[in-house]
């Protein structure tokens, strides 16, 4: 059955390239195709300049080899917090005696300290569970190549 089908098809192509409508839809294919990927190319290096244009130079550069896309509306807000932040902790400080306001610094830091080592200890936890999910079994350990369904 098999000889059939490759001498039909090899028939229907002959019969096809023939026509010279068939060859000038394969032509706007081609062209089609080439002028998608040089969009695709255009538009990455529009995309980088820009990237450049707006967070410059060094910034651009190190997101360049993270999957993090650059959305400046966001980047904006998060701006704006840490800067409502900052303004809410410097008139906290500026209400305070200096002696006060600096114990008042050296407790915020030390919370901050613990809450990234709790953090730290909470990520290695649950990397070295997740490592143990990918891990396989003692019932389903490979044994080589001649093992088979």
């Amino acid at each position: 059955m098999r000889p059939v089908t490759e001498w039909a098809q090899t028939i229907a192509t002959e019969q096809a390239n023939a026509h010279p409508e068939v060859r000038a839809a394969e032509q706007a294919l081609s062209d089609t195709e080439a002028a998608k990927q040089q969009t695709a190319q255009r538009q990455a290096v529009e995309r980088d300049r820009l990237t450049v244009e707006v967070y410059g130079a060094e910034q651009a550069r190190q997101m360049r080899g993270t999957f993090r896309i650059p959305n400046p509306r966001t980047d904006a807000e998060h701006a704006r917090k840490r800067a409502a932040e900052a303004r809410r902790v410097i008139a906290e400080l500026d209400a305070r005696p200096v002696a006060e306001a600096a114990e008042w610094l050296t407790q915020r830091r030390e919370q901050q300290q613990a809450e990234r080592e709790a953090l730290q200890a909470r990520l290695e936890a649950l990397t070295r569970h997740n490592a143990g999910l990918t891990r396989t079994g003692p019932d389903q350990r490979r044994e080589g190549p001649g093992r088979s369904l």
